[in-house]
This record gives C-alpha cells, sequence and structure tokens, in this order.
C-alpha cells in the first residue's frame, strides 16, 4: 500500500504536470499572440506616424500596401503557425499550381514609383521589420524551425565567433526562415486577410 509520502509525492507531481500543461498549452500561446500583435501594432502604429509627419501620402499605394500587410498579420496572427505554413505549400505542390504573390507583385511597383530614395527606404524597412516580428512568432512557436535557428546559429559562430552576436542571432533567423518558409505566401495571406475574411490557408 502506497505510504503518505510517496501519496504525497505522487499528488504533487500529478499537479506540476498539469500546471506545466495548462502553462505551455493555454498560457504561453495566449501571452505569444498577444505579444505579437502588440509588437505588430506597434509598426502599424510608426507607420501611421510616418504618414501623418507629411513623409508620404495616406493614400500612397506603398503606405496602403504596408498598413493592408499589418492589418493582416494582427488579425490572423492566431493562424500563422509554421504547420499552416507547410500544409498550405504542401497544398499547393500537390495540386500542382502556383500560388499568385498579388501582394509582392503590387508592392515591387509601388515601392519603386516612391521617387524619394529616403521614403523608399523607410518604407522598404517597415516592410523589412513587419516580416522579421511575422518570423519570429513563427520560429518561437515551432520546435522545428527552433532547432534549424540554432543549428545556422552554432555554424555561424563557428564561423565568425563572437563578433557580432546580435547581427548573427538575426542572420541565423531569416536564414532559418529562408530554408522553410516561402516568405511571399506568408505575406499573401497576411495581405489577404488584411482585405477581408478570405484565408489563403486551409
Amino acid at each position: 500500500m502506497m505510504g503518505d509520502l510517496q501519496l504525497t509525492t505522487a499528488l504533487a507531481s500529478i499537479a506540476a504536470v498539469v500546471l506545466l500543461s495548462v502553462l505551455l498549452f493555454s498560457f504561453l500561446p495566449a501571452y505569444r499572440l498577444d505579444s505579437f500583435r502588440q509588437r505588430m501594432f506597434g509598426v502599424r502604429d510608426s507607420l501611421w506616424d510616418y504618414a501623418a509627419s507629411g513623409k508620404i501620402a495616406f493614400d500612397d499605394p506603398a503606405y496602403l500596401l504596408l498598413r493592408k500587410l499589418t492589418n493582416g498579420f494582427i488579425r490572423y496572427g492566431h493562424q500563422l503557425t509554421f504547420f499552416r505554413v507547410m500544409m498550405t505549400t504542401l497544398h499547393w505542390r500537390f495540386i500542382d499550381q502556383t500560388p499568385v504573390y498579388s501582394w509582392r507583385k503590387k508592392w515591387d511597383v509601388a515601392i519603386a514609383q516612391v521617387k524619394d530614395p529616403e521614403v523608399r527606404q523607410t518604407l522598404e524597412s517597415f516592410h523589412t521589420v513587419t516580416m522579421w516580428v511575422a518570423g519570429k512568432h513563427l520560429i518561437s512557436g515551432s520546435p522545428i524551425l527552433t532547432a534549424i535557428l540554432f543549428g545556422s546559429f552554432a555554424m555561424k559562430l563557428a564561423e565568425s565567433g563572437w563578433t557580432s552576436l546580435r547581427q548573427m542571432i538575426k542572420s541565423s533567423g531569416v536564414q532559418s526562415l529562408e530554408w522553410t518558409v516561402d516568405e511571399a505566401l506568408v505575406e499573401e495571406s497576411a495581405a489577404r486577410v488584411g482585405s477581408g475574411p478570405r484565408l489563403v490557408y486551409h
């Protein structure tokens, strides 16, 4: 018969497992999603402030496209997962079709039409930050991408040492996403959500 000490230990272990499960599968995902949306709100607010300063018009196509992209990420952040990205990619490959990247095509045209080089560079930076925030959200929610990130970081560390740790971490993150994720497909999914309820993901 189980003694009092063993029973107490068993109950404590069960309680710890339950608490850890709730933390990992409920609180942590909710915190990640809230944090992601808050960062994306920050990017969108900074973009609005930039337009309000008079550097670019609110009806400029490049501004509108960036606004649509950030809105889409805010709306569908709960669906931005590595699993869904992979399922969408496999879906396109299995039916032997290529997704139409209308947002990326419109963005390339719109950004090329921005005459001021400084404004163009700033808008491109907004786009880069937006995708980096989305990329960090993908990596932090995927053990696979996290493992690839650490593998890429280890290789870069072996090559260059500790000379630029922060840059290596960022570069490793970008590389881990490039190896596994179609960035244009992620953009297209977010942009379509930013335009309405329709989703690319199935």
